[in-house]
């Protein structure tokens, strides 16, 4: 553990005099670092500039959440947290938008924030119960756009499953 210990000090320190070297200032209240591991592991700590950093459980890159344990749960939490807060608004502009400028709403806003970057973490090694969360709110979605979507599309198309590739249903 002590040579991970040096090791991650030495290689924080290098790239950090590098960046600086690069005329890039590094924002140290800003810092994070994350040890991804599977097995058993226990916080690490590292200096920088006179301050002791200790390794965090998670960490958000690009807004997805990397956790530790190299699994998405994390970050499929915050994203059917997120849906849900979306899918309340929803609801309430619904009855004053046309269909057509419903669906672009839903189309834009919905789906973008809650399908981002959903090539990694829904392609990943994700639980079931994760998968089930994120169509219960993507279900959701789709039944304030339209009351008989189920009637229009068959399950198999509407079950979003790990794959590189999302596409949405057309509602038409």
């Amino acid at each position: 553990m002590e040579d991970l210990q040096e090791e991650l000090q030495t290689t924080v320190t290098k790239h950090l005099e590098y960046l600086n070297l690069m005329g890039m200032v590094s924002n140290l209240s800003k810092t994070e670092a994350v040890l991804f591991a599977r097995g058993r592991k226990q916080e690490l700590e590292i200096e920088i500039g006179g301050e002791v950093f200790r390794t965090a459980k998670e960490m958000e890159v690009l807004g997805v959440t990397l956790d530790d344990k190299i699994s998405w749960s994390s970050h499929i939490s915050k994203v059917v947290s997120k849906a849900k807060k979306l899918n309340s608004a929803l609801s309430f502009i619904r009855r004053k938008l046309t269909e057509d400028q419903f669906l672009k709403v839903l189309t834009s806003q919905f789906y973008g924030a809650c399908f981002y970057g959903s090539a990694a973490w829904l392609h990943g090694n994700n639980s079931y119960k994760d998968i089930r969360k994120i169509n219960a709110v993507y279900y959701r979605s789709l039944r304030i756009a339209k009351r008989d979507f189920k009637r229009k599309l068959s399950r198999s198309k509407l079950d979003l499953q790990p794959g590189p590739d999302i596409r949405v249903p057309q509602l038409s």
